[in-house]
């Protein structure tokens, strides 16, 4: 059946990066915006939540979700992976509320690759096509070497530049 819910499923987190890269620039209403990058996180991972959920009954009724010319699918294989993900996302993002205090990013740059991060593995599970998960497990391998190293200790940008050196032999 075509449905526009797994691409709306990548579509909604990444507009709301989008959103977090807009206020970036304001770094002069900081103050305004110290508690918003963090609403705008959970609103983002609430969202697409409740999208993913949104799909259940009809892969309990049978059907198959896709958008054929983007490659995107989803049956009773992927949907479990889909929840997982966004569930963990969704945790992680109330954890991330108190514990987020600092690093070499602004934190709305932070959360802008938190949220790259989820669309990443959301397109990931949901594509089809080879090329398709070839560009999204690119896309996580950076988005993740930024994440590493992001902490601002010396180990994580080590940490980071070995797993990019991995990651780029393998």
């Amino acid at each position: 059946m075509y449905s526009l819910l797994p691409l709306l499923s990548i579509m909604a987190p990444l507009s709301i990066g989008i959103l977090h890269l807009i206020l970036h620039p304001f770094w002069f209403l900081e103050q305004f915006f110290k508690k918003a990058h963090k609403i705008l996180l959970l609103f983002g991972a609430s969202l697409t939540l409740t999208i993913i959920l949104s799909m259940i009954p009809y892969i309990l009724a049978g059907e198959i979700l896709e958008v054929p010319h983007l490659a995107l699918y989803v049956d009773s294989r992927n949907i479990v992976g889909l929840i997982g993900v966004a569930l963990i996302f969704f945790l992680t993002s109330i954890y991330n509320v108190e514990a987020e205090k600092g690093g070499r990013l602004k934190p709305t740059m932070y959360n802008f690759f938190l949220i790259l991060f989820l669309c990443c593995m959301l397109g990931l599970l949901l594509s089809y096509d080879l090329f398709g998960i070839f560009l999204f497990v690119e896309l996580t391998i950076g988005v993740s070497v930024i994440l590493v190293a992001h902490n601002p200790s010396k180990l994580s940008t080590e940490a980071a530049f070995k797993y990019l050196i991995i990651t780029a032999v393998s």
